[in-house]
């Protein structure tokens, strides 16, 4: 099994650590919570089980399975599909490593295939916020701020 993080949340505090999907599946519904679940690389079946069990809309299944896909958020009823392209500069070898991860975001769930993401990579010698007091709390607020500054622009130009 692919299976990176599974887990049941209520009321924001997490509740369960299921093993499997279906103990995943089970263990939301019984405490009415938020599931989530993180594949890496899930095979033709997690991804089926998922789609099944959260009415996952075809087209969006379909572009999670073909991977190759372009930075983009697409809306299927209650349901966001989201893909996202982090990139990290690997210093040792001189290139770019790009990643692909699928978001499916819903009233009660997320699920995240082919999860790859870092902040910084390894290179903590260079990271500017360990030579400045503020430098940490300063870089998480742009991290935080940014995306929301553009959820809001979307959201008012009514892209969301």
């Amino acid at each position: 099994m692919t299976l990176i993080d599974n887990a049941v949340y209520v009321d924001g505090i997490r509740v369960a650590t299921p093993v499997t999907l279906d103990e995943a599946y089970a263990l939301q519904e019984a405490h009415q919570g938020f599931a989530w679940i993180g594949l890496y690389r899930p095979s033709d079946k997690e991804l089926a089980s998922v789609a099944t069990e959260f009415d996952l809309h075809p087209l969006a299944i379909e572009d999670a399975t073909g991977g190759h896909q372009r930075s983009k958020v697409e809306r299927y009823g209650d349901t966001l599909f989201i893909v996202l392209r982090p990139a990290r500069y690997d210093d040792e070898h001189e290139r770019l490593d790009i990643g692909e991860l699928h978001l499916f975001a819903g009233p009660d769930f997320i699920f995240a295939p082919t999860l790859i993401g870092t902040v910084y990579g390894m290179n903590f010698d260079v990271m500017p916020e360990l030579h400045w007091e503020y430098g940490y709390p300063v870089a998480l607020t742009v991290m935080i701020a940014f995306p929301t500054l553009l959820y809001v622009l979307f959201k008012r130009r009514r892209w969301l």
